[in-house]
């Protein structure tokens, strides 16, 4: 569908997007506008952009075709449902970007930006910078590859974001499928994500609620939502949150696992199939206070840390073949099916 939006200086450009999106375009385009006094509405990449004004590019695309922003060219839209290839001017400032009814593919470089990728089934490649991106309607598949940059994404689409290195932060309002497929450092700021890695991955949530599937190695640092962390194949190491709102489950994969636990509600289940592995359970008298409970554990290969701790803030009870350790700053820890003496915990 078509639809106008306004520019400033009082013209007007045409979009194809749902009216959702219309609403997002027009927002980012008076955002964009705010440095000029004045526009001018391009039909075709290869007119020379106005002096000191907005230049927005209003292309009716063609199936197949790549059209790629120059210098000057501070906004492109893509009229129609052609699928079409649209690729923003490297490390630019203040991009904007619009899809439309197709299968579009947007790549941006660096710099900063926003892009509105419409309907369709879209794929976006983000490589460095900052992006805001509105994906499409809610029976839309979009996809976003990220290396080694901000991306905060929005939108009713389903959306999953492959991110293929470097450091990467993510910001989602929504639910939002991630997938790290090789080395790379993640921090998740909020939304409702499920994170799979099949690399090396560290990740960090925020106020986000995560579920993380770990990888050849993984470390999960959790934030204040809550978090569930299942280990690969791999060495895997889970740190609980350090804020009481957080409840955090995490699972052991086959490698070695280090679970670090924090100051809310936490449930650690030792790595089942990790064969003669063990794993260590680290609790830290300076993120007091928290619940926990210990299934899996082994005698027999498995540690108990208690760092800060003396055996004499300790106390041990033995009820139904559970162990309960009460630390004297308020921290409970229950390991299940386990008679654990004071002499097999481990004071540094």
């Amino acid at each position: 569908m078509a639809e106008f939006v306004s520019v400033v200086g009082g013209l007007y450009a045409t979009v194809s997007l749902d009216p959702t999106e219309v609403a997002a375009a027009q927002a980012a385009l008076k955002t964009a506008g705010k440095s000029f006094t004045s526009s001018e509405v391009h039909s075709a990449l290869n007119q020379t952009p106005a002096k000191a004004a907005l230049n927005v590019y209003d292309i009716n695309a063609v199936a197949g075709k790549t059209y790629t922003q120059l210098a000057g060219e501070q906004v492109i839209i893509l009229e129609g449902s052609a699928s079409a290839t649209l690729t923003g001017l490297a490390n630019a400032k203040g991009n904007l970007l619009i899809g439309n009814q197709g299968d579009d593919t947007i790549n941006a470089t660096g710099g900063t930006g926003t892009i509105i990728v419409g309907d369709g089934n879209n794929h976006i490649n983000i490589t460095g910078g900052s992006e805001t991106v509105v994906t499409g309607k809610g029976t839309s598949f979009d996809t976003v590859v990220l290396n080694g940059g901000d991306l905060t994404i929005g939108g009713a689409a389903h959306k999953t974001v492959s991110v293929t290195g470097g450091s990467d932060t993510i910001s989602s309002p929504g639910a939002v499928n991630i997938v790290i497929t090789k080395a790379a450092a993640l921090e998740l700021l909020n939304g409702n994500d499920t994170v799979t890695a099949s690399g090396s991955a560290t990740v960090i949530g925020g106020a986000s609620s995560v579920k993380f599937h770990g990888g050849t190695a993984s470390k999960v640092v959790a934030g204040s939502g809550h978090e569930t962390m299942l280990g690969g194949t791999g060495a895997s190491q889970f740190f609980a949150s350090k804020y009481k709102a957080g409840t955090d489950s995490m699972v052991g994969g086959s490698g070695t696992n280090l679970f670090v636990g924090g100051k809310g509600h936490d449930t650690m289940v030792s790595g089942f199939s990790k064969g003669s592995k063990s794993d260590i359970f680290e609790f830290q008298s300076s993120v007091a206070g928290g619940t926990h409970t210990i299934t899996g554990y082994n005698a027999s290969k498995d540690q108990i840390d208690l760092q800060g701790y003396k055996s004499t803030q300790v106390t041990l009870t033995h009820s139904g073949g559970n162990t309960l350790i009460t630390l004297s700053d308020g921290t409970h820890i229950t390991v299940k099916a386990a008679t654990i003496s004071l002499g097999q915990l481990h004071f540094t």
